[in-house]
């Protein structure tokens, strides 16, 4: 019988420790595998769920987005008509300004005296009416149009054959409009079709 020396029994016990980690590494090797293999199979499993959380983060996102640029353009435009009628109260009070010029100037028209008074009036009417346009003041229009509710304001009415039904005959005060606004509107007559007592009084009067 053959007796091993202890540097070859160190080598032999050596070379099993060897072996035995081996196995262990190779048995801990196939847990995690087996571990993977698992986890992988339940991702497939969720994989519907987080491609439909995916979809609705994606539409969430993108109704921000738009939201958010709604809102930037409706502040945009916000403020762009802000600028745009910032002048529209002192306008409005300027206005009256010229009604008492135009009153001015229909007297000095009218009487036989003052002449030079007429033409400083007129003149300062220009002046006034110029700084209108300045701003984007344009008068509506008045007598000989169609009758419009949304820039006149009928105050009272006349049978007359000088003019068509429903059109303004007279204006008592001129209507405005800032830009496309309006800022104050026309205060006018206008015309309705004859009654018929009207018509028979007037052959009775023949």
């Amino acid at each position: 019988m053959t007796e091993e020396t202890p540097s070859e029994q160190a080598q032999s016990e050596s070379g099993n420790d060897t072996r035995d980690q081996t196995a262990f590494l190779s048995e801990d090797e196939e847990e995690t595998a087996a571990v993977k293999a698992d986890d992988v199979v339940d991702n497939m499993e969720d994989l519907p769920a987080l491609e439909t959380e995916l979809k609705e983060t994606k539409d969430k996102h993108l109704r921000v987005a738009a939201e958010f640029e709604n809102f930037k353009k409706r502040a945009a435009r916000e403020r762009s008509e802000s600028i745009k009628f910032a002048n529209e109260r002192i306008l409005r009070d300027f206005l009256l300004i010229i009604d008492n010029l135009e009153r001015a100037l229909h007297h000095a028209k009218e009487g036989t005296e003052g002449g030079s008074l007429g033409q400083g009036v007129e003149l300062v009417y220009k002046e006034c009416t110029d700084l209108l346009t300045r701003f984007n003041v344009t008068p509506v229009a008045g007598v000989g149009t169609q009758f419009d509710p949304e820039v006149h304001q009928a105050v009272s009415r006349v049978e007359t054959e000088e003019y068509q039904e429903n059109t303004v005959s007279d204006e008592l005060q001129k209507g405005y409009r800032l830009h496309d606004r309006l800022l104050r509107p026309a205060l006018v007559t206008v015309v309705v079709p004859t009654s018929i007592q009207s018509v028979d009084n007037d052959e009775n009067q023949n």
